[in-house]
């Protein structure tokens, strides 16, 4: 019996942090379609406070020295930080 891999996207957002890019299953993840997160501020696409999207910029900034910020998602991410 093999298990079903979950649902997963994968964001990418500029230095002003808006969503630059997106893929995967966006719907089951943030319920909404890529192309309706691409353009959309980091925050809004998460659907978590601003402060909350701030500081997952500077992690991933941190963990990539500054370059491309991303992140993948799952069903049921917690986007506590």
């Amino acid at each position: 019996m093999s298990e079903a891999l979950p649902e997963a996207c994968q964001i990418r957002w500029s230095s002003a942090r808006k969503v630059i890019s997106a893929q995967g299953d966006c719907r089951g993840v943030l319920a909404r379609e890529a192309a309706a997160l691409v353009g959309q501020p980091l925050a809004s696409a998460l659907g978590v406070p601003e402060r909350r999207a701030v500081t997952l910029d500077q992690k991933a900034r941190r963990e990539h020295g500054g370059q491309e910020r991303g992140v993948r998602l799952h069903r049921r991410v917690d986007v506590r930080i």
